[in-house]
């Protein structure tokens, strides 16, 4: 399962053996156990971690300071572009910051309540092909 989103995986018997720093987390719980599951997490976690959900059935767990906000921050001064000349899209709380960095933040319709919050706007659901018909739109100058 793991190989359709990744590429380059190497399983390991333990923490102990990756030589690596470890950035992230990803986890998927595909039962009915996942609020439980990251109710539990979260009373755990360090205060320098955060928890936020990916998809239906993903969480991650990575540094705090650390997220598609931030990196998009970078981004955009490596560019030079202002963020009220930018846009994303998004649906689930890892994406809430990066929606926040830009001025055209737009969320679709079966995004996690606070992402549709701090939304410029909702739009249509992943289902409808939300993103690419917001796209279509702001290509022919009709937003």
């Amino acid at each position: 399962f793991i190989s359709l989103f990744m590429k380059n995986v190497q399983f390991v018997e333990s923490y102990d053996d990756i030589e690596d720093d470890i950035l992230k987390f990803s986890i998927a719980s595909f039962d009915d156990q996942m609020e439980q599951r990251i109710e539990k997490i979260q009373k755990q976690l360090k205060p320098h971690l955060k928890l936020v959900t990916t998809g239906n059935v993903w969480f991650d767990i990575f540094y705090k300071d650390v997220n598609k906000g931030t990196t998009l921050t970078h981004l955009l001064e490596i560019l030079k572009i202002k963020p009220e000349e930018s846009g994303a899209f998004g649906d689930q709380m890892n994406d809430y910051e990066m929606l926040q960095t830009v001025k055209y933040g737009y969320a679709m319709a079966n995004a996690m309540p606070p992402v549709k919050e701090v939304a410029y706007q909702v739009i249509d659901s992943n289902e409808n092909d939300g993103v690419i018909l917001k796209i279509k739109e702001i290509l022919k100058g009709k937003c």
